[in-house]
């Protein structure tokens, strides 16, 4: 039989269960696995401090106001308009999180930049080699419970908002710092799911 995750885990932490050990010199798959929460350890991290994302909400306000001061008797149409924008936002939203995280990975890559800056590059990989171990756990036919289900699904509702945030920046011009900072939030709310996954018993064992 196969070691759990959480023995994979806890050997990865400096855990000396030997049974695990000599079960890993035997076993390539798993050998493979700790080395992937090894990498996923070392990534995160590595990664620095990130702030609060710009908050895109007053840009899309203008763009839905007229160029000229909206006079009183249009007061009632600008609140049904920016009405009509925040529901068409959520909906934006909800269709994301009807998708699993990668698909959502790939419509934001497409949104980037067509030849991404060397900032850009090394996450978008990371954020590819994260969803890679997402897509393994889910072929092990995870049992989601309680709170652990109502926490990832908190997670991927936040990627699918880092990911609407990355396709709205790229409707105008960009600085490349802001994209950089979304694209971190994105890599680490990806290893948070990964880490949920393997720890709060998301993930069966073989």
């Amino acid at each position: 039989m196969h070691p759990s995750i959480e023995e994979l885990l806890n050997l990865r932490d400096g855990g000396s269960d030997s049974a695990t050990r000599d079960h890993l010199r035997k076993c390539p798959e798993c050998a493979e696995t700790l080395r992937d929460l090894e990498a996923t350890k070392t990534a995160l991290r590595s990664l620095p401090e990130l702030g609060p994302t710009r908050d895109l909400w007053p840009d899309l306000s203008r763009q839905a106001e007229s160029p000229r001061r909206l006079r009183r008797a249009k007061v009632a149409w600008a609140a049904s308009a920016a009405a009509a924008l925040l529901l068409v936002t959520l909906f934006t939203v909800k269709g994301f999180r009807l998708h699993t995280p990668i698909e959502n990975s790939a419509a934001a890559e497409k949104a980037g930049p067509a030849q991404p800056g060397p900032d850009l590059q090394p996450l978008i990989l990371e954020s590819q080699r994260l969803e890679s171990i997402l897509q393994q756990i889910e072929k092990g036919r995870p049992v989601l419970k309680g709170r652990t289900a109502s926490a990832i699904a908190q997670i991927q509702d936040q990627i699918a908002l880092v990911d609407l945030q990355i396709s709205l920046l790229q409707t105008g011009e960009t600085a490349s710092d802001q994209l950089a900072r979304l694209w971190k939030e994105r890599v680490n709310l990806l290893g948070s799911l990964v880490e949920l996954h393997v720890t709060k018993g998301a993930y069966s064992s073989v």
